[in-house]
């Protein structure tokens, strides 16, 4: 590959859930209401809209999948 190749050749995109708070209001974790869970249906949107890696931050480690990673 050429430098001008690897130039024009975007990075691959990130995108991050952020999932942090302590849900007083609600009574519950706002992440995990659903079926699939909230965070779920975002994190697959990011795919869709072109994230290779999409990570979960400040989630409950049960929302983690085999191909969705929980980030403390």
């Amino acid at each position: 590959m050429t430098a001008a190749a690897v130039r024009d050749t975007p990075a691959p995109a990130v995108g991050v859930v952020l999932c942090g708070g302590d849900s007083t209001r609600m009574g519950t974790d706002k992440a995990s209401i659903g079926d699939p869970p909230w965070a779920h249906r975002v994190a697959t949107a990011l795919r869709v809209g072109g994230c290779g890696t999409v990570e979960l931050q400040g989630a409950d480690p049960c929302l983690a999948t085999s191909d969705l990673a929980v980030v403390a």
